[in-house]
């Protein structure tokens, strides 16, 4: 399949095997098009906006009124989620064409902490968690940061988490760069 790419660790030379990003890429704007009429709004994350050469899955964090409405058109067009949609309160599961696909819901107030997470790395999001918990604040992962009071620290993108954690912002594509240490 033309499709599949196979990225080499350097590192530990293990083989991993996905998708090319312009691919991944392509199929997730595709997606992004079609979805958008039954949402309020969209946004590709994870390893494609990261820009990584090797993309496992789409992941897409979604702001919608009414879920309900996209799941009826998922239904419609015949994508099988892997999750119960009415118990799956954070995210869904679905195959679209041939990728995994991962839906996570945000609200205005939960887009910039759930997108930053969504795009990771890993290892960023725990030095975010840690940060946090160095400064006596608490970072809800699903949420945003809260103060060392417990009050919620409003939040418009992704640079003001980093600046309520008195970080340097890191773009995405920058962010898989930057090793464990380095923050």
């Amino acid at each position: 399949m033309e499709t599949l790419a196979r990225g080499v660790d350097q590192t530990t030379k293990t083989v991993q095997q996905g998708f090319a990003l312009e691919y991944a890429a392509d199929l997730a704007s595709k997606l992004v098009e079609e979805i958008e009429p039954h949402v309020h709004s969209v946004i590709i994350a994870g390893s494609i906006r990261r820009r990584r050469p090797v993309v496992k899955d789409i992941d897409l964090v979604v702001i919608a009124d009414d879920r309900l409405k996209l799941y009826q058109y998922l239904l419609e067009q015949g994508y099988k989620l892997r999750s119960n949609v009415h118990e799956a309160e954070h995210y869904w599961k679905f195959i679209y064409h041939d990728m995994s696909v991962d839906v996570f819901w945000a609200t205005v107030e939960t887009l910039p902490a759930i997108l930053l997470v969504r795009t990771g790395p890993k290892h960023h999001n725990i030095h975010l968690v840690n940060r946090a918990k160095q400064l006596g604040k608490r970072f809800a992962t699903s949420i945003g940061i809260y103060t060392k009071d417990g009050d919620l620290i409003k939040t418009e993108n992704e640079a003001d988490i980093y600046r309520a954690l008195g970080m340097v912002y890191h773009r995405a594509t920058e962010r898989d760069q930057i090793g464990k240490r380095e923050y």
